[in-house]
């Protein structure tokens, strides 16, 4: 992948993680958006998303504790994706340390810390579905993006569900 794009690696296994996690919790997974600047010759990614439920504000007193820890999960499952890859986690960690800290129940000792830790032995019994979904996220930016400042529909949920229809859900 080209150097020209700083964290670019980081940043694909960390939506796959999100994606791995989130397919196995249960959660839609409903493609991948990614925001890509134009600089000088170069293009620098602004930032990439995963596309999936996120509740609103209001909505987030009421959550189901199922449907929270699912949420908690998937959003853990980012640098947790990182950290099986063995890739640092300069991105996406601060965001999700913010959305897991939106999501988890006031009081509650959880941390996002102990979520990703946990997450590892769900990355080893899912490596060839977190590789494909690495390839496929690589490939596809590689076809896609060489158009300047735009976001960009990265993969459809069409697109994903071969890699991911294997996997379990609630």
């Amino acid at each position: 992948m080209s150097t020209d794009i700083p964290h670019l690696e980081e940043a694909i296994h960390h939506e796959a993680g999100h994606m791995l996690i989130g397919k196995l919790e249960g959660l839609p997974i409903k493609g991948m958006v990614v925001f890509v600047i134009q600089r000088g010759i170069g293009l620098e990614v602004s930032s990439f998303a995963t596309a999936s439920y996120d509740p609103p504000a209001r909505d987030i007193p009421r959550l189901k504790s199922e449907l929270r820890t699912s949420l908690l999960r998937m959003i853990a499952g980012g640098v947790a994706g990182q950290m099986f890859a063995q890739r640092p986690t300069l991105v996406g960690a601060d965001d999700d340390r913010r959305r897991f800290k939106r999501i988890k129940s006031p009081g509650t000792k959880l941390t996002f810390e102990e979520v990703v830790k946990d997450l590892q032995g769900t990355f080893k019994d899912h490596e060839k579905t977190f590789r494909q979904l690495v390839d496929l996220i690589r490939t596809e930016f590689r076809k896609r993006i060489d158009l300047p400042t735009r976001k960009f529909t990265l993969l459809t949920e069409a697109e994903l569900e071969p890699v991911l229809k294997s996997l379990s859900s609630k």
